[in-house]
């Protein structure tokens, strides 16, 4: 039985990271540094860290949980619904974020103060931009996938009825994968035409 590469283990848990199959353990915090809402679980926190929009404004915590992030900095706090990021950016120990509604982009720096566990046998890697925005993007599609309404049941058996919402389904994955970046523009643009021509 061959070893796996760490760093083919620590792409593993980036990848299952960002698809939201991770479980957060926060058995080692003592406490949650916020009120958490009804439902709402801690995924992680990355202490002292700088926000930026675009030079240095204040220092303090970030809190990721499954529903929101939040600031906790020495001279304010911001707390944001996970729904309201429309983009991610990782950068080698920070991570944009682009929220609906506002201007200017928010850079959350020193995200490499600690290590995060990514494997079952407790190899560690300090938290990055890119784990931080692999989280965000997990929390998020756990989110989506949890809020989506059921379909609605097949009452009747009619074939065109079923042929026009099986090629319905059949585009919402695939826009999926456009959106989680699994499929290019070009791609999504090619299946499209060939699920409806």
């Amino acid at each position: 039985m061959t070893d796996v590469p760490q760093q083919v283990l620590l792409r593993q848990f980036l990848d299952a990271l960002r698809e939201g199959s991770i479980p957060f353990d926060t058995s080692v915090l003592a406490k949650s540094p916020i009120a958490l809402r009804s439902g709402e679980s801690l995924a992680f926190v990355c202490y002292e860290v700088a926000l930026k929009e675009p030079h240095d404004v204040d220092k303090g915590d970030l809190v990721l949980t499954t529903q929101r992030y939040v600031f906790l900095g020495q001279k304010r706090t911001i707390a944001v619904e996970l729904s309201e990021i429309i983009g991610v950016e990782p950068y080698g120990d920070a991570v944009a974020i682009h929220r609906a509604g506002k201007e200017q982009t928010e850079m959350y720096g020193d995200l490499n103060r600690q290590e995060i566990a990514y494997t079952a046998d407790g190899q560690r890697t300090l938290i990055s931009g890119l784990v931080v925005a692999c989280a965000l993007e997990g929390l998020m599609t756990r989110n989506r996938a949890t809020s989506r309404p059921a379909p609605a049941p097949v009452t009747e058996a009619d074939p065109a009825t079923l042929l026009t919402r099986s090629t319905a389904d059949e585009l919402a994955k695939l826009a999926d994968l456009r959106d989680r970046g699994v499929l290019t523009d070009e791609e999504f643009a090619r299946l499209k035409e060939g699920l409806i021509g």
